[in-house]
């Protein structure tokens, strides 16, 4: 899948999650939504990816990177599904393109996302592409 889109937008997804229902959660029509956390269990990750989809997030966007999800699995050996196929779960019916293992969050190598561009996302090649410059000439 490739789609433009006319702007990115990036968070850690338990801190978004913490916006729903308030005022200050961003809109994200019409964007590529980019998420990673540290730390968090699947089943808390589940939770989350249940919240944007019942607040109607999901729907809204473009596309979806996962950057790095770090330590995020199973807790003490208590069964649990994998991370891609909770994301499968809640975007299988949604007509967007998904990319996984995006080198970007909370990892040591990461690329740096300008917030607002304007970007193309190819998820069966793997690449964003900023279809703008990210800061203004003067």
């Amino acid at each position: 899948h490739s789609f433009p889109t006319r702007r990115s937008s990036d968070l850690c997804l338990s801190m978004l999650c913490s916006l729903i229902g308030t005022p200050y959660i961003p809109d994200f029509s019409e964007s590529i939504l980019i998420v990673e956390d540290i730390g968090e269990s699947v089943y808390k990750i589940d939770r989350c990816f249940f919240q944007l989809a019942y607040a109607g997030i999901l729907q809204k966007i473009n596309g979806l990177v996962l950057g790095q999800f770090i330590d995020c699995q199973s807790k003490n050996g208590i069964p649990s599904l994998a991370l891609k196929d909770v994301v499968e779960h809640y975007t299988k019916n949604l007509s967007i393109p998904v990319l996984g293992n995006f080198p970007y969050g909370h990892g040591k190598a990461k690329f740096t996302l300008p917030i607002g561009v304007q970007v193309k996302l190819d998820s069966s090649q793997g690449v964003i592409e900023m279809l703008e410059p990210a800061v203004k000439e003067e």
